[in-house]
């Protein structure tokens, strides 16, 4: 295994490769004491081009050097593993489950709000059905209305009711033409209704009502 973790590091050279473990340490604790004074800015800026570095790496294996590196990855984490006391193991798994607590409470926030947006979007579809329904009522009260007006009466007033109102009920039928056309009275009928009004009290009124079906 030590064989191919030599081809590995050769195949992908890189100046900390060839430091000597004591300056490895240095290097570390360097770099460790630079990270806690750093600030997140240049934190953010240090981890994307770390970021970039890693995958350029990645694209320039082969696929011979990609299962060497998964091998020894594997490897050392299994050492890592078996090295590790309880405490560190209880450490790692403790924060494990902070990692994944965060995450399912990001998770959650996340579906919280996109049902926050959807709750909003359909109140402002209420509304606007309420709009329409509103406005649907209104254009029908004024064609209630404009219906109402064509089929209004005509009131024509003439004199002494009581005389002229049994011969208008028995003698005056209304004759219907053709639709949306005004109803009339016969010669007939206005001969009679004369002659009732020559021999009524004129100060007395009677009223016909003829119904029109013209707009």
């Amino acid at each position: 295994m030590e064989s191919t973790i030599v081809q590995v590091s050769n195949s992908i050279p890189s100046a900390y490769s060839s430091l000597s473990d004591e300056a490895k340490r240095q290097k570390i604790v360097k770099n460790k004491e630079r990270r806690r004074n750093e600030s997140e800015e240049s934190r953010a800026i240090r981890l994307l081009a770390s970021k970039i570095r890693y995958h350029e790496r990645l694209a320039a294996e082969t696929k011979e050097q990609r299962v060497l590196r998964l091998q020894n990855a594997k490897e050392k984490l299994k050492q890592k593993r078996e090295s590790e006391t309880e405490e560190q193991r209880e450490e790692r798994l403790k924060r494990q489950r902070e990692i994944r607590k965060q995450k399912r409470e990001a998770r959650i926030d996340q579906i919280r709000a996109l049902e926050t947006v959807e709750e909003e979007s359909d109140e402002e579809q209420i509304v606007f059905d309420e709009i329409e329904v509103s406005e649907f009522s209104i254009d029908d009260q004024e064609n209630k209305k404009k219906t109402r007006k064509r089929n209004s009466s005509i009131i024509i007033r003439l004199p002494n009711r009581q005389s002229l109102s049994p011969i208008v009920k028995k003698q005056s039928p209304v004759i219907k033409s053709r639709r949306n056309q005004q109803k009339r009275i016969t010669k007939e009928e206005e001969n009679l209704i004369k002659n009732a009004t020559d021999e009524s009290d004129k100060k007395e009124t009677a009223i016909i009502v003829i119904d029109s079906d013209s707009d």
